[in-house]
């Protein structure tokens, strides 16, 4: 089980992050950030957990997608959280949109985690 250290700018942008596991600074920039006001900070995964527990944490198992969906409206609407990490999120480019603007209205950023080390990603690039 891979592990998310709870650390973690100055001013973060609410919005939608993709990020890989493998990207510690970066994650520990938001936790940092976002661990500063009051609100909560949400783990939607079954392979990740907090290395730290404590504050305004919680880790819930992700479910399936269309349920991951509705889990993250009613959390971004309801107002309390700040940051939403999800491991491996997969939208549609209708719901992303959706989500987007909801993060954006409540302040809230939300971090899709992919574990792909983006080292071993290979890009190829061609005149097509």
């Amino acid at each position: 089980m891979e592990v998310i250290k709870a650390l973690s700018t100055n001013h973060m942008q609410a919005g939608l992050v993709d990020l890989s596991v493998y990207q510690g600074a970066q994650l520990c920039s938001i936790l940092k950030h976002r661990q500063q006001s009051e609100k909560w900070v949400y783990l939607l995964a079954n392979q990740l957990r907090f290395k730290r527990q404590g504050g305004h944490k919680i880790a819930l198992p992700r479910p399936d997608a269309e349920t991951t969906f509705i889990w993250l409206e009613k959390l971004i609407v309801g107002g309390q959280a700040g940051t939403i990490f999800v491991e491996n999120l997969v939208l549609d480019e209708v719901r992303r949109k959706r989500l987007l603007q909801l993060c954006k209205q409540m302040d809230v950023i939300l971090v899709n985690l992919n574990r792909q080390n983006a080292e071993n990603n290979t890009l190829v690039y061609g005149p097509w």
